[in-house]
């Protein structure tokens, strides 16, 4: 008997059930994921536009501040990256 054949068939078969598992849990996923939501709106709407600024003002500047949290492959902070720019 080939070892690798049994291995084979056992991936096979977890991966085929975790498939499985995503379609039939997929509607339940997606039923808390709209009460989330509807329960995030009622929120804001609750707690009126200053706060609805408040998040998207907070949501761009995450966005636009990401690219200073992002450290290249090469670590040593901006000396290597200044290196870099002058090697080019």
């Amino acid at each position: 008997m080939n070892p690798s054949k049994a291995v084979n068939a056992i991936r096979n078969y977890a991966g085929r059930s975790a498939i499985a598992a995503l379609i039939l849990l997929s509607p339940i996923i997606v039923f808390l994921m709209v009460i989330t939501t509807e329960g995030l709106i009622d929120l804001l709407v609750v707690a009126g536009p200053t706060t609805v600024c408040a998040a998207g003002t907070g949501a761009v500047g995450l966005v636009l501040s990401r690219k200073f949290w992002w450290r290249g492959p090469a670590s040593g902070g901006a000396k290597a990256s200044h290196a870099r720019i002058a090697n080019v």
